[in-house]
């Protein structure tokens, strides 16, 4: 005779409790997983959002630099060599 294995409604809610909890801790696991990757990729655009804002503005400040020095050059050409016309 065979020994025979009932399983109880019961023992078939524990086990499927047990799957859920298994499941919902791989599921938290896996989310903060995601939020610490989705944070990772926030830093680094927040660092190369900062370096292109760093490169405007030095470029907007050199740009002016050039301006007034090259309206410096034309005055003093302009004293020394008088006006001069280009064609």
């Amino acid at each position: 005779m065979k020994n025979k294995v009932t399983i109880t409604t019961d023992d078939r809610v524990r086990l499927l409790d047990k799957k859920f909890d298994n499941f919902d801790k791989r599921f938290e696991d896996l989310e903060e997983k995601m939020l610490n990757w989705k944070s990772d990729i926030v830093d680094a655009v927040e660092v190369l959002t900062k370096e292109i804002r760093d490169q405007r503005d030095f470029r907007d400040i050199t740009i002016n630099q050039i301006t007034e020095v090259v309206e410096r050059v034309d005055k003093l050409e302009e004293k020394v060599f008088g006006k001069v016309c280009v064609a």
